[in-house]
């Protein structure tokens, strides 16, 4: 298993070298190479306490490896992560997948890797999602969104927001009426209703709705992540109800 997973690294740093100016990435590269590395960690640790059998924790190891490899071709063309004005980054990811690493993976990785590429940055799963494939969408989505919100608290208290989300121009105002509403009626809300940085935490912090194993709701909540998110909000009723909420649902959902 070392192997192949040092076989498919080798091919991602091929295939991200090409992205280097002078050897070096730029700063929103060389941060979505570090995410990818981060999230095969996760999704590795969550597939172990889950109790998979040694073969599905080396595709779910690859595969958090390879779950953002559409992010490099994407900010490369368009120089921006915003998929809604780009191009989706996990629909490249995976027909990139299947372009460059195919002869890598056993038919049972390729069955499961490129198309858990595909859903993991959608805004739901699709019902009738194929049985050998649901756990792998449902975990990667969980150690992608784990890093994620790392990644967005480290950038808060930096004072760095904006590097990471230039599109965000309003940092302190508050929370979307609208979108308040949608959110505790129905716990997402699309990202075209984001107006401001307090709309952007609180749509992420009902991401744990969409979570599905208790190891990586875990995860969150040991590194009080929600927490993170919730400090850079000016505190209203509705959000400390949102934020009461997910942070409940997710003590459950690990009990």
């Amino acid at each position: 298993m070392k192997e192949i997973f040092e076989a498919l690294r080798e091919r991602f740093d091929a295939q991200v070298d090409r992205f280097r100016e002078g050897g070096a990435l730029k700063e929103l590269h060389d941060l979505k190479y570090r995410h990818c590395f981060r999230v095969s960690r996760e999704a590795e640790g969550i597939a172990s306490d889950l109790g998979w059998e040694a073969d599905r924790v080396a595709c779910a190891r690859g595969l958090g490896l390879l779950h953002d490899l559409g992010r490099f071709e994407q900010y490369a063309r368009h120089g921006t992560f915003n998929d809604r004005v780009s191009v989706d980054h996990g629909d490249l990811g995976a027909t990139l997948v299947r372009e460059h690493f195919a002869d890598l993976l056993s038919q049972t990785w390729l069955r499961v890797i490129p198309p858990a590429i595909r859903w993991h940055n959608k805004r739901r799963l699709p019902a009738d999602l194929d049985p050998e494939l649901l756990p792998f969408a449902r975990l990667i989505r969980d150690a992608d969104k784990v890093d994620v919100y790392r990644v967005i608290r480290e950038h808060l208290e930096a004072g760095r927001i904006r590097q990471l989300i230039p599109r965000l121009t309003d940092l302190e105002g508050p929370p979307s009426e609208a979108l308040v509403g949608v959110l505790l009626e129905e716990h997402t809300a699309d990202y075209g209703m984001v107006r401001n940085l307090a709309d952007l935490l609180l749509v992420q912090a009902c991401w744990v709705y969409d979570m599905h194993f208790p190891p990586a709701l875990r995860r969150l909540l040991d590194r009080r992540l929600l927490e993170g998110l919730r400090a850079w909000i000016c505190p209203t009723p509705a959000v400390d109800r949102i934020f009461a909420e997910a942070a409940d649902w997710a003590q459950k959902a690990c009990a």
